[in-house]
Parts: C-alpha cells; structure tokens; sequence
C-alpha cells in the first residue's frame, strides 16, 4: 500500500521543484533577520515579475493602486504587508513576520524623473524607522514604477544622481543579482542612527506602447 503521508523530507523534494512551495518552506522556518530578507527580496522579485508581465493592466493606475497591487501579492505570500503603516511617517509599504519581530520598509514612487526617486530616498534615510534584525545594520527599498522605455538607463541615471546627491566616505554599491540591470544596492551610515543603512532600489517596469497593427487600432491603446 502506497505511503501518501506528507513529511518534511517529501515538502523539500517538492520544493526543489517548485519556488513558490520552496520559498513558503523558508518563510516558514526563517530564525535570523538575514534569513527574512532573503526569502522577501526573492518574494519580491516574484511579485515584481507578476506585475510586469501584464503593464497594460497598471497603466492608469496612482502610486497607491500599484502599491496596493504589490501587497496583495505579499499578503498571498502570508506577510503581514500595510500601507501607510505609521513609522515615522506614513511608510508605503510595512512588511512584518510578527511572530519573530521582523520588519522592513519600503518607498514607491512612480518612477517619473530621479526627482522622484530622490525624494523617496529622503523619507527612507531621515523621516522613517528602518527594519532591523540587528544593533549593527538597518535596511529598507526603494521601488520605482516606471512606465517609460529603457528601463536600464533610467535606473542607471538614478544611480549616478544618488552618486551625485548622497555619496559620502564609506557609501558602497552594489550590483543587484535578483534584478540585474534594473536595479543596485547601496550602503551608507543612516543619517539619525548612525549604523549602516543598506536600500535595494529597483523598478518595476510598467511601459506599455505596443506597435503591431491590432494595438494601433485597439481604443484601449491611443
């Protein structure tokens, strides 16, 4: 007789098969702060590619619609994800696994000029209170939604302004594995705690203009 009981060995099998089974086995038994941020940077990654895969479907939407879009995604993930949460400031985006303390920010922006993405860093490094998981780094991300073309070359713009307005002695960058070209990591001392300050910032890129013969004459597309 066949054995159909499910056990923890038969759930990692599964797993190296399947992401979305893999990562909710992380989440599950995550035990550091590294060990959170890991699994929603990954989860993040998933949530952003959802998006993109469909831009004509958030080309109306405000900031907010396409934050909210975001945290649905999240919550499915079973995060604990808030709008506007209070945290020095009313935060876009709160994520949280309570039952071990853990929590990280994030600032969206649409991604309109690096006025924009400037501003966003500002709240991020003097206005709110970061997640942290130690007494000795403090984290956050700052997300652009972007619905213009070259996507790559207006994160890149971003970061030579960042270099331009917020370069200080001990600023490190960082490539981005998860988002390649769309995306960096930075590393500067937060201005009011005093300990390193680490941001992933990436787009999410929204531009919809298609040119084949159906969209062009498609209402929805002028």
């Amino acid at each position: 007789m066949a054995d159909n009981s499910l056990t923890i060995e038969k759930l990692e099998a599964l797993a190296t098969q399947d992401v979305f089974l893999a990562n909710m086995l992380r989440r599950l038994t995550v035990k550091t702060y590294s060990d959170f941020v890991e699994v929603l940077y990954d989860d993040l990654k998933l949530a952003t590619e959802r998006l993109e895969q469909n831009p004509q479907l958030h080309l109306e939407d405000e900031e907010d619609a396409t934050t909210e879009k975001l945290l649905l995604i999240l919550f499915g993930f079973q995060y604990q994800a808030s709008h506007d949460a209070q945290s020095g400031g009313a935060v876009d985006i709160t994520v949280e696994l309570p039952k071990r303390g853990f929590k990280w920010i994030g600032e969206a922006k649409r991604f309109k000029s690096v006025a924009d993405m400037r501003e966003g860093y500002l709240q991020l490094s003097t206005r709110y209170s970061p997640g942290s998981g130690s007494l000795n780094l403090v984290h956050g991300g700052l997300i652009g939604y972007l619905r213009r073309s070259r996507a790559a070359k207006h994160v890149a713009d971003w970061k030579e302004h960042f270099k331009e307005q917020f370069d200080s002695e001990g600023t490190t960058y960082s490539d981005c594995n998860r988002r390649g070209p769309w995306g960096f990591i930075t590393e500067q001392e937060h201005e009011s705690l005093g300990v390193p300050f680490r941001v992933w910032h990436f787009c999410i890129s929204l531009h919809f203009a298609p040119k084949d013969k159906s969209a062009r004459s498609a209402k929805k597309y002028k």
